[in-house]
Protein backbone atom coordinates (compact mmCIF):
# COMPACT_ATOMS: atom_id res chain seq x y z
CA UNK A 1 0.00 0.00 0.00
CA UNK A 2 1.40 3.59 -1.22
CA UNK A 3 1.14 6.30 1.48
CA UNK A 4 1.78 9.16 -0.86
CA UNK A 5 0.39 9.86 -4.25
CA UNK A 6 2.14 9.64 -7.31
CA UNK A 7 1.79 13.64 -7.53
CA UNK A 8 3.57 13.69 -3.92
CA UNK A 9 6.53 11.78 -5.16
CA UNK A 10 7.16 13.49 -8.37
CA UNK A 11 6.89 16.98 -6.67
CA UNK A 12 9.27 15.42 -4.43
CA UNK A 13 11.73 14.02 -7.03
CA UNK A 14 11.45 17.24 -8.48
CA UNK A 15 12.74 18.95 -5.18
CA UNK A 16 16.29 17.41 -5.66
CA UNK A 17 16.96 19.04 -9.04
CA UNK A 18 16.38 22.54 -7.67
CA UNK A 19 19.89 24.23 -7.48
CA UNK A 20 21.19 26.11 -4.19
CA UNK A 21 19.83 29.33 -4.38
CA UNK A 22 17.79 29.08 -7.34
CA UNK A 23 14.25 30.41 -6.71
CA UNK A 24 11.13 29.04 -8.33
CA UNK A 25 7.66 29.38 -7.72
CA UNK A 26 5.43 26.58 -6.84
CA UNK A 27 3.38 26.46 -10.48
CA UNK A 28 7.51 25.75 -11.89
CA UNK A 29 7.10 23.14 -9.53
CA UNK A 30 4.55 22.00 -10.11
CA UNK A 31 4.76 22.03 -13.88
CA UNK A 32 1.29 23.84 -14.45
CA UNK A 33 -0.20 27.15 -12.99
CA UNK A 34 -3.36 25.40 -11.96
CA UNK A 35 -0.96 22.90 -9.73
CA UNK A 36 0.44 25.74 -7.41
CA UNK A 37 -1.28 24.89 -4.66
CA UNK A 38 -1.20 21.06 -4.67
CA UNK A 39 2.33 21.74 -5.09
CA UNK A 40 2.98 23.92 -1.89
CA UNK A 41 0.58 21.36 -0.27
CA UNK A 42 2.64 18.27 -1.41
CA UNK A 43 6.23 20.02 -0.02
CA UNK A 44 4.43 20.45 3.39
CA UNK A 45 3.29 16.93 3.62
CA UNK A 46 7.24 15.94 2.61
CA UNK A 47 8.27 13.38 5.37
CA UNK A 48 12.35 14.11 4.39
CA UNK A 49 12.92 17.27 6.61
CA UNK A 50 15.30 19.18 3.89
CA UNK A 51 17.77 21.55 5.96
CA UNK A 52 18.04 24.13 3.11
CA UNK A 53 16.87 27.14 1.91
CA UNK A 54 13.29 25.89 0.23
CA UNK A 55 12.01 25.98 3.61
CA UNK A 56 13.17 29.44 4.35
CA UNK A 57 11.46 31.40 1.37
CA UNK A 58 13.38 29.44 -1.38
CA UNK A 59 10.46 28.66 -3.18
CA UNK A 60 7.69 31.43 -3.49
CA UNK A 61 4.05 32.11 -4.17
CA UNK A 62 3.57 34.06 -7.52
Amino acid sequence: MNLWTSFQTEIWRRLLYILFGKVITYATLAGRNDHSRAAGAANGQNPIFLDCPLSQGGLHKR
